[in-house]
C-alpha cells in the first residue's frame, strides 16, 4: 500500500470523588493523535503507493481531545439525577507538494542511486478543518415502582468551526499552474445544537418493556434546522440466553458535517 510508517499517541484518565449520600463527581479526559508523511521524494523509483498518489510529497495529521466533569446524584430512593460538562476538539491537518522530475530526452524521469531526481517542489494543497464543542448533558431519572420510569432531560452543545482549505492544479499539457482555488473559508463559525426529551418506560409484562418518547430539535446553524415535536415509541421482548426482540419507530432528525454547511461552490480551478 504504502511504504510510510504512521505514527499514533492516545491516552485517557478519570478521577472519581464520592459525595455524601451516594452520590459521585468525577473529572475525566480522553485524547488522541496520528500523523503520517508520504514522502516520494524519499522513496525508490521501483516503489508504488496504492494509498497515495505518486507525483507529491503528501502530509497529514489529526488529533482529538475530550475532557469533563460528570455529576451523578440521588435525589432520594426513587429519583436520580446526572450532569455532564464537557469539552472537545478535533482537527485534521494536510499538505500536498507537488514533485518536479528531472526527465531525460526521451521525457523519461531520471533516476539515481534508485531515486528519482528531483528539480523542484511546489506546494499545491492546504488544508486545516478544527471543530471545537462545548456540551451540557443533563437528565432527570425519576421510578415508580420497578416497573415505570420517566426520564426527561436536555443536550446542549456549541460548535465553533474553522476550515481553510485552498488547492491549484498542474496542467501538464500547457505547463501552467492554474490559480489557487478556495473551497472552504470558514474562521470560527459558531451554532448551537439543543434537543430536549422526555421517555416514559413501563414493563407490560415480566419480559415485555414498551417505551414512549417525545424530542425536539433546534439547531442555529440555518432557519430551516427547527423540528418541535419528533414521537417514536417501541417494544422490547426479552428472550432466553439474552437474546432480545426489538421492534421501534419514531421521527429522529439528524444535522449534517459541520464542514458541508461552509463549502464554496464558486471555489472552482481556473484555467
Amino acid at each position: 500500500g504504502t511504504e510510510a510508517t504512521p505514527t499514533y499517541a492516545d491516552g485517557f484518565a478519570r478521577f472519581n470523588f464520592p459525595l455524601k449520600k451516594g452520590g459521585n463527581v468525577a473529572i475525566w479526559g480522553v485524547g488522541g493523535a496520528s500523523t503520517i508523511d508520504i514522502l516520494i521524494s524519499e522513496q525508490e523509483a521501483s516503489e508504488r503507493n496504492i494509498f497515495g498518489q505518486n507525483d507529491r510529497n503528501q502530509y497529514f495529521s489529526s488529533n482529538m481531545a475530550t475532557g469533563g466533569i460528570t455529576l451523578n446524584k440521588p435525589l432520594n430512593k426513587s429519583t436520580f439525577f446526572k450532569a455532564t460538562v464537557a469539552v472537545s476538539t478535533n482537527s485534521q491537518d494536510a499538505n500536498h507538494d507537488f514533485l518536479f522530475l528531472r526527465k531525460n530526452a526521451q521525457g523519461d524521469p531520471l533516476i539515481e542511486n534508485k531515486r528519482f531526481v528531483i528539480d523542484s517542489i511546489r506546494p499545491l494543497l492546504d488544508y486545516k478543518f478544527k471543530e471545537n464543542k462545548y456540551s451540557l448533558a443533563t437528565y432527570l431519572n425519576k421510578k415508580w415502582g420497578a416497573k415505570s420510569t420517566l426520564k426527561a432531560g436536555l443536550n446542549l452543545d456549541l460548535y465553533s468551526f474553522t476550515a481553510r482549505d485552498e488547492a491549484r492544479v498542474f496542467n501538464e499539457t500547457t505547463k501552467s499552474w492554474t490559480p489557487w482555488a478556495t473551497r472552504w473559508n470558514a474562521d470560527g463559525a459558531n451554532y448551537l445544537l439543543m434537543q430536549p426529551y422526555v421517555q416514559f418506560k413501563h414493563y407490560l409484562t415480566e419480559n415485555l418493556l414498551f417505551n414512549v418518547g417525545l424530542s425536539s430539535l433546534y439547531s442555529s446553524i440555518n432557519s430551516n434546522s427547527y423540528s418541535p415535536i419528533e414521537p417514536r415509541a417501541g417494544l422490547a421482548l426479552e428472550l432466553p440466553n439474552r437474546q432480545k426482540l426489538t421492534v421501534a419507530t419514531g421521527l429522529h432528525s439528524q444535522g449534517p458535517p459541520s464542514y458541508l454547511k461552509d463549502y464554496d461552490q464558486g471555489g472552482s480551478f481556473g484555467g
